[in-house]
């Protein structure tokens, strides 16, 4: 688990993660492009991204997401 924290013009230079992942947004907006998928974001939304999916944030001015993960040993 993580907080992270996106202010604009700084890009989201996420590339995909070995775990699935849920966002939380915690302040502010914007939009998760998730593969081919565009998801409007506002506090208090949540949205799942799957392991390996290409994602980022976009057309946000500051963004804090809480997310959400496991590493344990499968």
């Amino acid at each position: 688990m993580g907080v992270y924290v996106l202010v604009a013009p700084e890009p989201d230079r996420q590339q995909p993660h070995e775990d699935d992942e849920v966002y939380v947004v915690l302040e502010g907006r914007g939009s998760l492009e998730i593969e081919d998928e565009c998801v409007e974001l506002t506090e208090g939304h949540a949205v799942f991204v799957p392991a390996r999916a290409d994602h980022r944030f976009v057309g946000y001015e500051q963004l804090a997401v809480l997310v959400i993960f496991d590493r344990s040993p499968r």
